[in-house]
């Protein structure tokens, strides 16, 4: 067990989660004003460059389905 994590990362923020397997392997996207601001990686490996160009890139999410299979 293990994570990966970049940006802003706090409770208050809105949560979207993409579990492969629920609480075993997923990605979690922080979102402030509907744009992505932090990435955890839960048992997901090597993918902090993907979820740095996504905090980069600054896209609006209208909707948190469309963040599902991002990373």
């Amino acid at each position: 067990m293990g994570y990966e994590a970049i940006g802003t990362i706090d409770s208050q923020l809105d949560i979207v989660a993409d579990w492969a397997t629920f609480g075993l392997e997923g990605v979690l996207y922080y979102l402030k004003n509907h744009q992505v601001v932090g990435v955890v990686h839960w048992n997901v490996w090597d993918r902090i460059p993907q979820a740095r160009q996504l905090i980069a890139d600054r896209t609006t999410v209208t909707q948190p389905k469309h963040l599902k299979g991002r990373i």
